[in-house]
């Protein structure tokens, strides 16, 4: 069985202090392009930005419109092509504030007045890009930097970024990539791409869970996610469960068992060696899928609530994070 397999795979085990993750982002003087990969904890941009050089910070939520962009984006012109934008009370035009919460999955323009380092803890965010057809589109993604993949590695398998007409800010100016195969991607970075016709692409391996929302368990209920490799060209997966060490969530994978005698197929539960776990799969051929389900030790469940998160990487360098939410017999 696949299932089996993969379970033979199993390496090391990693302990981790809690599920909450903390976002570094290294800001200039200036524009800075970013993409939120956490929810953040306090949400309420002047609770977020208290204390820190950030002075105005835009997001654009006309959902189903063009976003639009210049060479120097201004606070005017933010606001004149719906863009919702937030002023810190020292400014003069902080009464002008449209934008009220900060959300994580998001692409976001952040105005600094100095060099700064911002630090966002809060929970796994999932990302699931909401491309708008014939347009430009601000978007970011989560890779590993370094060794994130470049532009051309990432959107090779999407029929809709062919034209790779890519714009990453610099020195608080957009400016065209030239060589989208030797420009690496970064974590953390916003950008502007165009989508050629419609797309639901996030990345060479296609991460799908049934909630938009990651994964939800109960007594009564399993949950599972698959992952589809669109690359043209073998990948190599590798699945990390981090967990809070002092409130896990128990969970065992399942796998399908066969009785060739009776001819019955029946569910068995595969401990996963640890309730942190970390495993590598076998490489996923092009094309190949794999649903991975799971469950909640049933001998375990005496909580009311608990969360962690499944973190996806690949050897290309592509990073995804799944939220967990685990409710026990509690509830």
């Amino acid at each position: 069985m696949y299932f089996k397999l993969l379970i033979c795979l199993l390496v090391a085990v990693h302990a981790y202090a809690g599920t909450d993750r903390t976002q570094s982002l290294e800001l200039e003087p200036g524009w800075n392009a970013i993409f939120l990969e956490v929810d953040p904890d306090a949400s309420a941009p002047a609770d977020l930005f208290e204390n820190t050089p950030v002075d105005v910070v835009a997001s654009f939520t006309a959902a189903g419109k063009m976003a639009q962009f210049t060479d120097e984006p201004t606070a005017d012109m933010l606001r004149a092509y719906g863009w919702h934008v937030w002023y810190a009370p020292s400014r003069a035009d902080h009464f002008l504030t449209t934008l009220y919460a900060i959300k994580g999955g998001s692409p976001y323009l952040v105005h600094a007045t100095t060099n700064a380092t911002l630090e966002v803890s809060g929970s796994a965010a999932p990302v699931r890009p909401n491309w708008v057809p014939n347009a430009f589109n601000f978007t970011g993604f989560t890779v590993q930097t370094p060794g994130g993949p470049t532009f051309s590695e990432f959107f090779a398998a999407s029929a809709a970024h062919q034209s790779l007409n890519v714009y990453r800010m610099t020195g608080g100016t957009w400016r065209k990539l030239q060589d989208p195969g030797a420009a690496a991607m970064r974590s953390g970075e916003a950008f502007w791409i165009f989508c050629e016709g419609k797309s639901a692409y996030a990345g060479p391996v296609q991460v799908t869970t049934p909630s938009s929302f990651g994964l939800q368990f109960s007594p009564a209920k399993g949950d599972a996610f698959s992952f589809r490799n669109l690359a043209q060209h073998p990948v190599t997966v590798t699945l990390e469960h981090i967990v809070d060490a002092d409130a896990p969530v128990p969970l065992l994978a399942t796998m399908l068992v066969h009785d060739q005698e009776s001819g019955t197929i029946s569910d068995a539960a595969v401990e996963l060696d640890g309730d942190a776990w970390q495993f590598v799969m076998p490489a996923l051929d092009a094309g190949e899928a794999v649903k991975f389900p799971l469950i909640l030790d049933s001998t375990r469940i005496d909580f009311s609530e608990r969360q962690s998160f499944i973190k996806v990487t690949t050897d290309m360098g592509q990073l995804q994070y799944i939220p967990v939410i685990a409710f026990g017999s509690d509830n």
